[in-house]
C-alpha cells in the first residue's frame, strides 16, 4: 500500500526518474524502472529503483491510531556504473521522498497525515553483486 505511494513520488519527479533504464510493465511501454515490492528482474537493466514495504510500528490511540511504517527505497546500479553516478542518483531519490506529503492523488483512502522521513544512502551489494544505495524511510501514518 505505501510502496506503491513512494513508487508514485519517485517516478512523478522528473529529476528521480531522469537518469533511470526503462522496463516495459504490464502496458507494454517503456516506463521508469521503478520496481515495487519485488527486485530488478534478472534480465533487467539498471539503474533502477526498487521500493518495499518491511514492517513498522503503531503509536497513537484507539480514536486517532498511527504508525511509523518502514519502507526500503534501494538505487541499484550496473558493475561497470562509476559509483560517483550510482551515489548521485541515490541522493536525488533520498531529496524527491526525504519530508514528502504523500498527497490526495496517491494516498491510500482512509489515510491522512502521510509524511516520509529519508536517512541518507548507505551503499549495499545485492545477492547478484550488482552495487546499490540503500535509503530508509520511515512513513508516519494517521488514520482518520
Amino acid at each position: 500500500m505505501l510502496a506503491e505511494s513512494v513508487r508514485d513520488l519517485i517516478v512523478n519527479d522528473a529529476a528521480a526518474i531522469a537518469g533511470l533504464a526503462t522496463w516495459e510493465f504490464t502496458s507494454g511501454a517503456p516506463e521508469p524502472a521503478v520496481f515495487t515490492n519485488r527486485r530488478t528482474p534478472g534480465e533487467g537493466k539498471r539503474p533502477s529503483v526498487e521500493v518495499e514495504e518491511s514492517g513498522g510500528d503503531h503509536w497513537g490511540t484507539r480514536g486517532s491510531p498511527g504508525m511509523d511504517a518502514v519502507v526500503q527505497v534501494r538505487v541499484m546500479g550496473e558493475n561497470d556504473m562509476s559509483q560517483e553516478a550510482l551515489r548521485s542518483a541515490a541522493m536525488v531519490v533520498m531529496d524527491t521522498v526525504h519530508r514528502a506529503n504523500i498527497d490526495d492523488y496517491t494516498r491510500p483512502r482512509g489515510y491522512e497525515g502521510i509524511f516520509v522521513l529519508a536517512e541518507p544512502p548507505s551503499a549495499i551489494i545485492d545477492e547478484d553483486g550488482f552495487p546499490g544505495y540503500l535509503i530508509a524511510l520511515r512513513v508516519r501514518v494517521l488514520k482518520l
